[in-house]
């Protein structure tokens, strides 16, 4: 398996493999480990686990599937265009959660702003087709086809080549 991720126009696509170790992924908070086209971090670095990519361009499409936790309360999500530690787009699950369990949040300087959120309620140990894009000032999300969550950024003025990734703050979640 692998995190696939088109390049806008997203003609060019990009496969980060899990099969071979880290390779291309740089792991920025927590240990992670890589068997049989998975990841997952098995030690947290404070709460967070952080892997991101080589992969660097302002607009991306990331295709994946994901299958969801067992049962439990968990967080994960998949970064999108991150600039560093504090500065970043996150889309986060929550699996488990009673009401908003789906949510777009943007870091800038390390303060967390949640600007599209939903509730999903994710079906424990069942798989979902994922697809998140960053184009330009837009960010959508389709579970399974349809549409979840849209924002667009109105304060949005510059757009550089940033880094691509996922995130955790439970070692229970495998990424595939």
């Amino acid at each position: 398996m692998a995190l696939r991720i088109n390049e806008r126009p997203f003609q060019r696509r990009m496969y980060w493999p899990f099969d071979s170790g880290v390779g291309n992924w740089a792991e920025v908070h927590g240990t992670w480990v890589f068997a049989r086209g998975s990841a997952q971090c098995t030690v947290l670095d404070g709460a967070e686990g952080w892997l991101v990519n080589d992969f660097r361009s302002p607009d991306v499409r990331v295709d994946l599937t994901q299958r969801m936790p067992p049962s439990g309360t968990v967080a994960f999500g998949y970064l999108v265009r991150w600039e560093d530690e504090d500065n970043y787009w996150l889309w986060r699950i929550t699996p488990g959660t009673a009401g908003t369990d789906f949510e777009l949040v943007n870091y800038v300087g390390g303060a967390p702003s949640v600007v599209a959120s939903a509730d999903v309620d994710w079906v424990a140990s069942t798989e979902y087709e994922l697809i998140f894009t960053a184009v330009n000032r837009e960010f959508t999300a389709y579970i399974n086809g349809v549409e979840a969550l849209y924002h667009y950024d109105f304060d949005l003025l510059f757009l550089t080549k940033t880094r691509h990734g996922i995130w955790t703050a439970d070692l229970v979640v495998k990424f595939q």
